[in-house]
């Protein structure tokens, strides 16, 4: 079972923190053990940026995470966009 869990971007940051020792915010943390966190505060302004309704923008960030849960990586660009084409596969299917 994956949680996928909406916070703000002040608990996204408090998060970044404590797990990987990071002081800025971030869209989307997974973790291993099933839990997606998703900044609702960032999907919001990356719904404006990209056209799309927020709802959307969650979704695909759950999709995004889920990914990383199963094993994909965007630590480089070849892996970026290995991972962005599964994304898109994934939301494709959902619509």
């Amino acid at each position: 079972m994956i949680d996928v869990i909406l916070i703000d971007d002040k608990e996204m940051k408090r998060l970044n923190k404590m797990w990987f020792n990071k002081k800025s915010s971030t869209d989307c943390i997974a973790f291993d053990d099933g839990e997606v966190y998703i900044s609702i505060d960032r999907a919001a302004k990356q719904a404006r940026e990209r056209g799309v309704g927020a709802v959307e923008e969650c979704l695909r960030l759950a999709v995004h995470g889920v990914a990383h849960i199963i094993g994909y990586d965007d630590n480089s660009l070849g892996n970026f966009c290995k991972m962005r084409e599964k994304e898109w596969e994934v939301l494709c299917r959902l619509f």
